[in-house]
Order: C-alpha cells, then sequence, then structure tokens
C-alpha cells in the first residue's frame, strides 16, 4: 500500500529543477529506521508534494518544489509519525527525525519494497545479487564478474577501476585467504546465498588501511521477519558439462532471539581451453591446454543472537565450508626453431590435481547502542586446511610423433592458515559532530609443506633437492580515530589510522650439493610502522545533487601464499614460484565524487602505487619460463567511473563506463625495464522488464577494450551478452528463473607480452552459452510485525565495515 501511494504522489507531482534535503529518520534508543516513508507536504493545505523512503543507514534525499513552505513527515510501521518544523526553499534543514514507539500490539503487515539492481551512493556501489535473474545457478566469481567496475583476469584475479590489491569480506569480516585459496572460496559461494555486494573504492580511516583497489563486501542473505521461515532451492546447468546447486536455509526469530543456519552444496564441472605461443632464445613453443575443473564444495553457515534489552546484542556466527576440487590438465606442445620449419620434438603433458579444502570460522561479537553511543567488540577465529595431490606426466615425440621417452612427478603439499582478530570501536556525538575511535590486532600463521617426487617405471623417488617446508607468521596492530561533521551546505570527516606489522618467515629444505644434498635454514624478520591519514568533503548543492573530494593512503601487504618459495611444476618447461622478497605496495590516492538525484554517479581516481606487485613471466637456464610475482617500481591509474541507475514501476537496470589511463614503471635489471602504458574502456549494462503476472526477464551485457592486465601483458578487447527469465506463482513464495551466460562466445581473454627475452601470446575461453535453471520456494511467515524493528550484528557489520587484514 505504501508503495502504491508513494507512485501515485511520485506521479503527479510536477518535475522541477530544486533543490534537495537530506536527512535521517532513527529511532528512541539512536538505531537507524529503514524503509521508513518520507512525506514532503505544504503548509498552507498538506498536500502531500514529494514522497521518498529511507535506506538500511536510515538516510534520505528528497527535493523541493516551487518556492513555498513545507514540512517533513515521518512514519513507519509500530511508530508514531513525527514531522519537523516549517521551513522555506531559504532555510531547508538538514533534519533528524525520531520516531516514538507505538502503544499497544499491532497486526502483521507484510512489506515488499523493490530495491534496484544498483544503488550508487557517494562512498559505494551496491550491487543488489537478488534482484538480478541473470545471477541464478552462478557463484560470487561470476556475479563479481558482471559488477561494475570489477575485473576478474584470466587467473581469477580481482581489480577495482584498474587497481589490483582488492581486499574481499563476508559481511563486514575480512577472509584470510588469497590468491588460489580465495578464487577457490568465491567459486564455491554459489549467488543464491548472496543478498549485496558493495563496491568502496575509496575507503576512510575507520576502515583498514589494506587494499589498493578498495574493499569488496559480500553481504550474506539473512530474514529478518518474525516466527520460522526458510527457502529451499535446487538448480540444473549445462554447457559442456552438466553443473548442479542444491541448499535450504531456515530462520527463527522471537522477541529476544533470532536462530538461522544454511547449507548448500554443488557440483560444478567446467571446461578452460588455452591455447599459448612463446618464443624463448631460438626455440618456439606452441602449446594447446584443456583443463576440466570438478568443484564439489560444501557450505555450512549457523548462528545465533540475543538481544539483550533495547540496547545490548550479543552473536555468535559459525562458518564451515569443506570441499574437493579436481584439476584435469592435458595438453600438447609443438617444439621447433625460430627459423620456421616442421616441428623438430612434442611433448604431451597431463596434469592431475586433486584437491582437498576445509575452511571453519567463528565470529562473537557485542554490541552497545543508546541514543547517539555505540560500542562495538568483534573477536574472530578462522582456519583454513589444504591438501594438493598433483601427478604431472610428461611424454616425449619427435616432430614425426615417434614416442621417445617419458618424466614424471609427484607432488603432495598440506598446508594451514589460521587467523585470529580481536577489535573495538566506539562512535558517539560530540562537538556538534561525530566521533569514532577504535583499535585492533590481528595475527596471522601460515604453515605448507611440499614433498615432491620423482616417477619412474619402478616406482617413486623423492625429490630432496626441491623439498621445502615454509612458515609464515604476521601481526598487524592498529589504532584509529576519525571525526565528522555534518552542516547544511557541507558534510566533512577527517581520520588517521596508524598500523604497526610484525613478519617472520622461515624455510627449510634441501639444495643440490657437491656429492649430494645439504640441508638449508633461513629466515627473514620485517617491522614496520606507517600512518594513513584520510580527509573527505561533500558539498550539497542547491539542485538535486552532491560533489565530494577525498583523499587517502592504503597499504597492501602480499598474499600469503605468493611468499611460499614453493616451485610447482606444469610441465618439464613451465612452473610456478613464490617469492619471500615480496614488499608491501603503497597507494595514494585521491577522488572526486558527484552524485545526481541518487541515479547518476561519477567518480574520477588517480592513485600512484608504489612497489606494487604483479605477475612476472620469466625465463630460466635456456628453453624454462616461469611465474612468479615481484614487486614493480610505481603504477599510475587515473579512471573515470560513470554508472547510471534506471529504476522504474516495471523496468530496473544500470549502465557502467569506466575508460581508465592505467601505466606501470620498473627496472628488474639487463634486459628487464618495464614501461608499459594504455588507455582501455570498460562498459557493464543489465536491463530488466516485469510483464505482470509474475513474468519478468533481464538482459546483461559487457565489453573491455584492450588494455594492460597482470602488468605485463596487453589484453585483447572481450565482452558477454547474458538473457534471463522468471515466473514466480504461489503469492510470490515460488520462483522458477534460468539464465544463459555468454550467448555469442565472446568471452575470451587473451594478450601478449615481451620481457626478459620472452615473448608470449595467450588466449583463453570458457564454456559458453551455459544454460542454468533453478527453483526455489519460500516457507513460513513473510511478515515483519510491529512490534519489532532492531537491526542484527550482521547489518551493523555491514554498515560500518570495521576490519582486520
Amino acid at each position: 500500500m505504501r508503495q502504491l501511494l508513494l507512485l501515485t504522489c511520485l506521479a503527479a507531482a510536477p518535475h522541477l529543477c530544486a533543490q534537495t534535503i537530506s536527512g535521517t529518520v532513527k529511532d528512541t534508543s539512536g538505531r537507524p529506521l529503514a524503509a521508513a516513508t518520507i512525506t514532503l507536504l505544504r503548509v498552507n493545505d498538506s498536500i502531500p508534494q514529494r514522497l521518498a523512503l529511507s535506506d538500511a543507514a536510515g538516510r534520505f534525499q528528497i527535493s523541493l518544489p516551487s518556492a513555498g513552505s513545507y514540512i517533513l513527515c515521518a512514519s513507519h510501521v509500530a511508530f508514531s509519525r513525527s514531522c519537523s518544523a516549517p521551513f522555506t526553499n531559504n532555510n531547508a534543514p538538514s533534519p533528524s527525525l525520531v520516531l516514538q514507539p507505538k502503544g499497544g500490539t499491532l497486526q502483521e503487515v507484510t512489506v515488499a519494497v523493490q530495491r534496484p539492481v544498483l544503488e550508487a551512493r557517494a562512498d559505494r556501489l551496491v550491487v543488489n545479487v537478488e534482484g538480478t535473474l541473470n545471477s541464478v545457478g552462478s557463484t560470487a566469481l561470476d556475479v563479481l564478474r558482471r559488477s561494475p567496475g570489477v575485473s576478474v583476469d584470466h587467473e581469477d584475479n580481482l581489480s577495482i577501476s584498474g587497481k589490483n590489491g582488492v581486499q574481499v569480506f563476508i559481511d563486514g569480516r575480512p577472509s584470510p585467504l588469497s590468491g588460489t585459496e580465495l578464487s577457490a572460496y568465491l567459486s564455491s559461494l554459489q549467488s543464491s546465498q548472496i543478498d549485496a555486494i558493495e563496491i568502496i573504492s575509496n575507503p576512510s580511516a575507520k576502515y583498514e588501511a589494506a587494499g589498493n583497489g578498495g574493499i569488496i563486501n559480500i553481504r550474506m542473505k539473512k530474514n529478518k521477519a518474525l516466527g520460522t521461515n526458510g527457502s529451499v532451492n535446487a538448480g540444473f546447468g549445462i554447457g559442456v558439462y552438466a553443473k548442479y546447486n542444491a541448499g535450504f536455509s531456515i530462520n527463527h526469530r522471537t522477541k529476544h532471539f533470532n536462530i538461522f543456519g544454511t547449507y548448500t552444496a554443488a557440483v560444478n564441472k567446467n571446461l578452460t581451453s588455452t591455447d599459448t605461443y612463446r618464443v624463448l632464445n631460438d626455440s618456439v613453443f606452441d602449446q594447446h591446454a584443456r583443463r576440466i575443473t570438478t568443484d564439489r564444495p560444501h557450505n555450512v553457515q549457523a548462528g545465533i543472537d540475543y538481544f539483550i534489552g533495547k540496547a545490548h546484542t550479543i552473536g555468535v556466527l559459525l562458518n564451515l565450508l569443506p570441499g574437493k576440487q579436481r584439476l584435469d590438465n592435458s595438453s600438447g606442445n609443438d617444439i621447433s626453431g625460430v627459423a620456421g620449419g616442421a616441428p623438430a620434438r612434442y611433448l604431451e603433458s597431463v596434469v592431475l590435481n586433486d584437491i582437498e579444502r576445509r575452511n571453519t570460522g567463528v565470529n562473537l561479537n557485542y554490541r552497545f547502542a543508546s541514543g547517539t553511543r555505540e560500542f562495538n567488540a568483534d573477536f574472530d577465529r578462522s582456519a583454513y586446511r589444504s591438501y594438493s595431490d598433483q601427478v604431472v606426466a610428461n611424454d616425449f615425440y619427435n616432430g614425426q610423433r615417434v614416442y621417445q621417452n617419458h618424466s614424471g612427478y609427484h607432488m603432495l603439499a598440506p598446508g594451514s592458515i589460521s587467523m585470529w582478530a580481536g577489535r573495538a570501536s566506539y562512535d558517539r556525538d560530540a562537538w556538534k559532530g561525530r566521533i569514532s575511535f577504535g583499535g585492533k590486532y590481528g595475527s596471522v600463521t601460515s604453515d605448507n609443506t611440499l614433498d615432491p617426487y620423482d616417477v619412474f617405471p619402478s616406482g617413486e623417488k623423492a625429490d630432496s633437492s626441491r623439498h621445502n617446508s615454509f612458515l609464515y607468521e604476521e601481526a598487524v596492530s592498529a589504532l584509529f580515530a576519525r571525526f565528522q561533521k555534518d552542516l547544511p551546505r557541507v558534510s566533512w570527516q577527517i581520520g588517521v589510522r596508524t598500523e604497526h606489522t610484525e613478519v617472520r618467515g622461515r624455510s627449510r629444505g634441501f639444495r643440490s650439493s657437491t656429492g649430494g644434498f645439504s640441508a638449508y635454514d633461513s629466515a627473514f624478520t620485517r617491522s614496520y610502522t606507517d600512518l594513513f591519514p584520510s580527509l573527505s568533503l561533500t558539498f550539497k548543492d542547491r539542485g538535486r545533487g552532491q560533489f565530494g573530494i577525498s583523499l587517502g593512503r592504503r597499504i597492501d601487504r602480499p598474499p600469503y601464499q605468493d611468499l611460499n618459495p614453493f616451485e610447482f611444476r606444469s610441465d618439464v618447461y613451465t612452473s610456478r614460484r613464490g617469492n619471500t622478497a615480496l614488499r608491501p605496495q603503497y597507494t595514494d590516492v585521491i577522488e572526486l565524487t558527484h552524485v545526481w538525484r541518487g541515479r547518476l554517479t561519477s567518480i574520477l581516481t588517480y592513485s600512484r602505487v608504489h612497489d606494487v606487485f604483479t605477475q612476472i613471466f620469466d625465463t630460466t637456464e635456456r628453453f624454462k619460463s616461469f611465474i612468479t610475482r615481484s614487486n614493480v617500481q610505481l603504477q599510475q591509474v587515473a579512471s573515470l567511473s560513470i554508472n547510471y541507475v534506471l529504476q522504474g514501476k516495471k523496468h530496473s537496470g544500470f549502465l557502467n563506463i569506466n575508460p581508465a589511463y592505467n601505466s606501470y614503471s620498473g627496472n628488474f635489471g639487463k634486459d628487464r625495464n618495464l614501461e608499459l602504458e594504455a588507455f582501455s574502456v570498460t562498459m557493464k549494462a543489465q536491463y530488466g522488464y516485469r510483464f505482470g503476472r509474475g513474468w519478468s526477464a533481464e538482459a546483461a551485457a559487457q565489453y573491455n577494450s584492450p588494455g594492460i592486465g597482470l602488468g605485463f601483458f596487453y589484453g585483447r578487447a572481450n565482452g558477454s551478452f547474458d538473457l534471463a527469465a522468471a515466473r514466480t506463482a504461489f503469492q510470490n513464495r515460488l520462483s522458477i528463473k534460468a539464465a544463459i551466460s555468454d550467448i555469442f562466445f565472446t568471452a575470451i581473454n587473451g594478450g601478449h607480452s615481451f620481457f626478459a627475452g620472452q615473448y608470449m601470446e595467450v588466449q583463453r575461453s570458457f564454456e559458453p552459452r551455459v544454460l542454468r535453471i533453478n527453483v526455489a520456494y519460500r516457507f513460513g511467515s513473510n511478515t515483519v510485525k510491529a512490534a519489532r524493528n532492531r537491526k542484527t550484528l550482521i547489518d551493523e557489520e555491514n554498515k560500518r565495515l570495521q576490519t582486520s587484514n
């Protein structure tokens, strides 16, 4: 009913260019109220002129029509109406409306709000995953590929507007994973579990200093209705191979407790084809590879929130993510001379890798909120275990494909990452503004072992020259303070964060020496302290927009697995290894933001990154090459992100255009200079239409122009086009969705590079035209009772994102 009234009044109101009023709606304890109805009325006749709804943080914006006297009124289920004092266009306030709870017991009210696919806010972009049809049956990594401003390269590395070093959080809490482990986790997370994705390109001092590219916060679904309710879902997909997913969730909420749990499982079998053309010295390697990846992830989440009166909340959240992955890679490699002619040799390789992963975590949270005061305390403990069993078989043939000889390797690599962190923050109104301060301490331990074996027809023999164990320990302690103030025409905030880092690493193993092998034991320590100031100003114009400027400094510490010195062989000629000498990268960033009517957002960013770490395709010996990460002296990124949100009664969508200039400059010694620069454009668009009678459809497209990828590669242009349709029934309890991805088979990554005397071309393609069908059914209560309007622990974490590294 409230939506119908809102649409009716908006249709009747004159659309005149006018001033915009911003304000907040809270209850008597100071908690923000979401979905409150804000009404602008004329004083002389009390006729409604404008309507708006408050967002999850209780904020709202509403435009003033022609000159006159007006009042603002706010209403919400279970609360009494509250109105401001009369005002005119010349003295428009920034009101904070406080609603009093109604007495007595009210009947249940069903609230249904159609959220836009993309919300453009002054400090972030919010992608509402639940509202997009093309996410059906996909994973978190697939959703990120379609998100505006976010890029995922062929190694599954994330970047925002051309900047790497993106920090990923789940429900406001940092993931301790990085690199391949983070990619595997995001691939195991089903889109049906995700409510929204927040993209924050330049966080303030209250956030962790880590994240050159910014922060991506994945908000999981959580039901807020009283009573018992839940959902079940199942899906099927078919491309080259079949895929399956299923899951259920259940939630029981009373006045004092909220108990919830979810479980999902999937079988995802995917094909990836990679063609590599490599010229090194006087040899040419022309390789064609096919990799079949089979993932079998499980995801279990359970938790309880206990509401102690109106001011105190205690929460416990448990996560368990066991899973298995099998990589089946087969390749053929023609080896010839630079002068051309028939291949001199042919290498056929098969790599089988069975990986078991188990990720467990627990979070304890205490929250106190009374009036304008708020205190939060968190304790996190998580553990990640993996076990990799890899077998590599190489068969050599001459140019006529006559078999010559065989070699094989067998590598066992158990590993673990354990993390614990404690943090606290306190917020309150002071000096006619709001002050925040707090601190945190976190510790991470990464322990890995590599046991390699040479495989012969007679059996296996340990390769002692490559055996290694690596222990890495890192501790980060931090303090921050921030002050923010809202004035009628301008809002500003200033903050500073200091972080102290202690690092210890130890590598032990054997190396070749005269007459056999000798043991070695090397260690390193690092200790450094940094300051990270931040400043932001937001100017509110007399029209319907606002303009902001922010400055900040950030740090990225090397991913744990990239510090691991182990060497993993793909075949005789290529391998991947870590680098214990990696240093942190530091970023100075300035950002200009303009928001118009909450629909059009323009973000101009300039970043200067020192010691940026990126992948290097280097050479060793005569024919061999390896992939590692190293520090490049300087990266500069200038980007403009333009986002337009389309939201109507029957249609919704967005358009994102992201032009960027990217340059790298570094010197790695003789014949190893790096000077790269490129201008690129990324465009993403999505449009959905609701036909009525429960039917809806959606189209999504993206285009990536040529640009720099992975630091040393000039990437080729690529894009994709996806379609989806849905049908709901039984009062929206049953939904059936179908989606098909990459219809025109254009999502092909590729590029070329020249470094250290090696020229390389790479092209990688994924399964095209994957059709996915998903069926979901919701049961239980769909009503939000008037007797309750409280925010959960996770909701508050989503809003403040107090993080640890």
